[in-house]
């Protein structure tokens, strides 16, 4: 009973050692796992302007081509 109740707490401990790592863990793995919306969240403006530049441009270059077209 002695020995038992002396290694009691290292027993307690192992079996709840998984849980603790797992906890301490958590953050990581939710950070990992929303990481990629973050990451697109992010870049989104970006990407958002990439697809309008080609429209942008045209739009910034429109009065001079519609001056070259006049031009003659």
């Amino acid at each position: 009973m002695f020995v038992v109740g002396a290694l009691a707490p290292k027993f307690v401990v192992g079996a709840l050692a998984p849980k603790f790592v797992v906890g301490a863990l958590a953050p990581k793995f939710v950070v990992g796992a929303l990481a990629p919306k973050f990451v697109v969240g992010a870049l989104a403006p970006k990407l958002v302007v990439g697809a309008l530049a080609p429209k942008l441009v045209v739009g910034a270059l429109a009065p001079k081509l519609v001056v070259g077209a006049l031009a003659p």
